[in-house]
């Protein structure tokens, strides 16, 4: 027997209030950001707020601890 499968795909749409949509926001910006011992968020504050009838921008000053480079001793 041969069988068929159809699939329908239907996109979701999220609705979010204001404050629902900058813990969004900060969450994203937590995901991006991998932290490892020596890495940290101090913290996120809102600078800005632009609102539309469909969607939210906001803008945040973001200061963390980033290592940006890794030291290796050198063999001679």
């Amino acid at each position: 027997f041969k069988k068929k499968y159809y699939y329908e795909k239907k996109e979701i749409e999220i609705t979010y209030q204001k404050d629902e949509a900058i813990e969004y926001a900060k969450s994203i910006i937590k995901k991006e950001f991998n932290p490892s011992e020596h890495e940290k968020i101090l913290y996120i504050e809102l600078i800005d707020t632009l609102e539309d009838s469909n969607h939210f921008d906001f803008r945040f000053i973001v200061k963390k601890y980033e290592n940006v480079a890794k030291f290796v001793p050198v063999n001679p």
